[in-house]
């Protein structure tokens, strides 16, 4: 018989170190008949010796997913910091511009989606955005820009703030549901972009 402190053993250094070497050579050990049993007579030896062998391949195959799984911490647990969110929101308005810098025969304008990353940035930095700056932001001539200006206050997705210096002007700025809904947005983007990204590491 093996001794079942053994494979206890080697079992346990499969969980903390993932000793998959002693196992192995535990199962060359069995079918050599170190642990007395002959070889060449006992069928059982060679398969404990086998089950063993099995055990250590099942062992290696659970540790490649613990790995290929960040160490099998769901993704949507991580928490992802307020600042971490805005710099990927305001990197997704600077790749809109190269977008048009590299493809400018192709008409891909959003001027909603523009409007709400640059009020969600300014939020972030607690800056007063004026209507004039946030027309320029959209990317759209001024007119439509207006438009959509118009509509999105309308819906609530954006509100107008009293100037505190000038109580005849207002600015825009992104409403505080929409801001959160920005941000949630964002975290589960980086999120989605760590696990692609991991996906790929794991490839190359």
């Amino acid at each position: 018989m093996v001794p079942h402190g053994i494979v206890v053993e080697a079992i346990g250094a499969g969980r903390s170190g993932l000793d998959l070497l002693a196992l192995q050579a535990l199962a060359g050990q069995m079918r050599s008949g170190q642990f007395g049993v002959d070889p060449g007579g006992s069928e059982q030896a060679m398969t404990i010796a086998r089950q063993v062998a099995d055990m250590a391949q099942g062992l290696a195959a659970l540790a490649d997913r613990l790995v290929g799984q960040g160490s099998a911490v769901p993704a949507e647990t991580i928490e992802v910091a307020e600042g971490d969110c805005v710099a990927f929101l305001e990197s997704q308005f600077r790749i809109r511009r190269l977008r048009a810098r590299h493809l400018p025969a192709l008409s891909l304008g959003e001027p909603a989606w523009d409007i709400l990353l640059d009020l969600a940035v300014a939020q972030y930095w607690r800056r007063e955005t004026s209507v004039t700056s946030l027309c320029i932001a959209a990317d759209v001539p001024s007119t439509t820009a207006l438009r959509w200006i118009n509509s999105m206050t309308r819906e609530g997705l954006i509100v107008r703030r009293p100037c505190q210096r000038d109580g005849r002007r207002s600015f825009l700025a992104i409403a505080p549901e929409t801001y959160q809904a920005m941000l949630a947005m964002a975290a589960d983007s980086l999120r989605t972009e760590q696990r692609v990204r991991a996906r790929y590491q794991r490839a190359a």
